[in-house]
């Protein structure tokens, strides 16, 4: 063989040696890295993400949950790596696929991953869940809203543009991120990753427009996506956020007694300083279960002024796809 052909034999074994060495690293790649690199580039690792899960549908179609609920989980994306490093590890060694706090507590739960689980384990798992929110997570928010107060202090007039109690419970916790984003000194904006709603369906619909509007009043592209819980760690993180607030809404409204298991994870966030003792507003974990004369304030500032209303108006004029879209589903 000559040396010519022995370099090119180099060269080629070199090369396959690289791709193998890349197709290794893209499978281990999480389908939000994938996201993020797709929209940043190398500057993927320089963006926080806020991950999204709601706990209920605005449906209406379940009855016996009478609490809207938006609860939000925020995390660097240089952090996401080593998150579902650690995630892929706990849920393996505990014998589960993915993380679903209320079927998880249940006492009877219906999931069949967690069959046969006794209080010893579940009170593990939910520990360790909530180490690795502590662990990787810079902030988490709640938001709940009890459905028929909101029907009935809203006007018809505002809800039509301005959404109904999911749409506002969503609005109302990114404008909360947003607020400590600006705080923190974070230039670029965040990026959103919501549970997986079906497309054409209208929760997602609510949400492309709320992001649509929140982008435009930025004057900034505010990248969103819909993900599936069970494939995404931090989507699981965010499921835990949203359960705990709806725990927290529930015994809010209703006087119902903690979930054992919820008391216990609420004492350990609500404890949580990892800078130091902070006012009750500025503590990692946030959530806010909004009472009927904080509702009526709120709507009466609103309808007194109107820039609010006028402002959705506006938006949805000057997209008339996603007016024509509003009117399919209002009509």
């Amino acid at each position: 063989m000559t040396n010519q052909s022995k370099n090119v034999s180099i060269l080629i074994a070199s090369e396959r040696s690289k791709f193998h060495w890349l197709m290794a690293l893209v499978r281990e790649w999480s389908r939000t890295q994938h996201l993020l690199i797709s929209l940043w580039g190398r500057r993927w690792k320089e963006k926080t993400v806020a991950n999204f899960t709601v706990y209920l549908d605005d449906s209406g179609t379940a009855p016996e949950h009478p609490i809207a609920i938006a609860g939000a989980f925020i995390i660097p994306a240089k952090k996401i790596i080593a998150l579902e490093t650690e995630w892929v590890r706990f849920t393996k060694a505990n014998g589960f696929s993915d993380f679903h706090a209320a079927a998880c507590a249940a006492v009877r739960s219906k999931d069949k991953q967690y069959k046969g689980w006794d209080d010893t384990k579940k009170r593990r798992v939910f520990t360790r869940v909530r180490q690795l929110c502590k662990k990787f997570g810079v902030k988490a928010y709640g938001w709940a809203v009890y459905k028929q107060t909101y029907d009935q202090v809203v006007p018809e007039s505002f809800r039509r543009y301005g959404g109904g109690h999911y749409t506002w419970a969503v609005r109302h916790v990114v404008n909360r991120i947003e607020e400590w984003r600006l705080a923190r000194k974070i230039k670029e904006p965040l990026q959103f990753i919501f549970d997986w709603e079906e497309i054409g369906s209208p929760d997602r619909e609510e949400i492309d427009d709320i992001m649509g509007q929140f982008s435009e009043y930025l004057g900034k592209n505010i990248q969103h996506s819909f993900q599936c819980r069970e494939a995404v760690p931090t989507l699981q993180c965010a499921d835990l956020i949203a359960w705990l607030s709806f725990q927290l809404a529930l015994n809010n409204f209703h006087q119902k007694p903690l979930n054992p298991i919820a008391d216990e994870c609420i004492n350990d966030f609500e404890n949580y300083y990892p800078s130091g003792r902070v006012p009750v507003n500025k503590r990692w974990f946030a959530v806010a279960a909004v009472q009927r004369r904080q509702l009526q304030d709120w709507i009466g500032k609103e309808m007194k002024d109107g820039k609010s209303l006028e402002r959705f108006k506006d938006w949805y004029r000057r997209h008339p796809q996603r007016e024509a879209l509003l009117n399919a589903r209002k009509n």
